[in-house]
């Protein structure tokens, strides 16, 4: 650590994500978890540090009910405004917002807060839709107008049902351990309501190869849209009763063709948000078909 104005403070704070399950976990939902926890990490970074920089380490991965170990690291500056005391707990500052995130994803169940209150010491207390208050970093209440920070959450809650629908996550940070139940997942995957101004829809008529299905009835579908990876809930409830009762094959090359409700969030200037885009399938149109080997090839899949 520097120890004159002139060098950059280092600071840094491990945390601990622990899936709830086996001692495996299926590689491609490992990675997908690694890098929407490290996005929405970068997200708490924007809000208390802009211009300071910060990288996120994987420190190293465990088994038993799995656990990613991370590592975040910020490099900065103290001036006028910041003393190198609070420079030096930026690392630790960063995690915490994470931290509240998830908490406040929880509170409000989808619903835009009632109510929030400032309070000293840089805290917030939020009073969701039922009347009920938690008090939080005052940066966490970024995640209520961060569409990104809010998908990033949705998919993270998600790769916590895939992996075990009878289990959650935990989260240990140096201060805290909070643990998010299975239970919690259902509010963790609500979206928050969104203001539809700042929102752009349209639907599309079209094949979907199916690349994963949902066999646990409330996380999304994979599919191949225009060359592209994508996960999409479906909304139509036949089909899926369809597929709950055992009266749809699916197998390696199964596609559906289908009505795709695509929604572009948009910035405060109109312009579309990198990367955040959601997919919803509204109907299934006929059955579950497949593709031929040549078919395959062609599609690339």
């Amino acid at each position: 650590m520097g120890n004159t104005l002139g060098n950059l403070v280092k600071s840094e704070s491990q945390f601990t994500f622990k899936f709830e399950g086996g001692d495996e976990i299926e590689a491609v939902l490992l990675s997908r978890a690694i890098v929407n926890i490290a996005e929405l990490i970068k997200i708490a970074s924007m809000s208390e540090c802009p211009d300071d920089y910060v990288k996120i380490k994987v420190a190293s991965l465990r088994s038993g009910s799995f656990r990613i170990f991370f590592s975040t690291v910020s490099e900065a500056m103290p001036n006028l405004y910041r003393s190198l005391e609070e420079v030096g707990a930026l690392a630790v500052k960063i995690v915490a917002v994470v931290l509240g995130f998830l908490k406040i994803k929880k509170h409000l169940n989808g619903k835009k807060p009632k109510n929030i209150v400032e309070k000293n010491g840089g805290m917030i207390e939020v009073e969701n839709d039922a009347g009920q208050t938690i008090t939080i970093h005052a940066g966490s209440g970024a995640v209520i107008n961060n569409i990104k920070a809010d998908q990033l959450i949705i998919q993270i809650s998600e790769c916590a049902m895939e992996h075990n629908p009878d289990g959650g996550f935990t989260v240990d940070t140096e201060n805290e351990r909070v643990e998010f139940l299975p239970e919690d997942m259902v509010s963790l995957s609500a979206p928050i309501s969104v203001d539809e101004s700042r929102t752009e829809k349209y639907v599309v008529t079209t094949e979907l190869p199916i690349r994963k299905p949902d066999l646990l009835k409330n996380t999304s579908w994979q599919f191949i849209y225009q060359g592209k990876s994508i996960y999409a809930k479906i909304l139509d409830e036949h089909f899926l009763e369809s597929v709950n009762n055992g009266n749809v094959n699916l197998k390696s090359g199964s596609y559906i063709r289908a009505k795709l409700e695509i929604t572009v969030y948009l910035d405060v200037n109109g312009r579309p948000l990198n990367n955040a885009v959601k997919y919803s399938v509204v109907e299934v149109i006929g059955n579950v078909a497949h593709y031929d080997m040549e078919q395959l090839m062609l599609k690339d899949l």
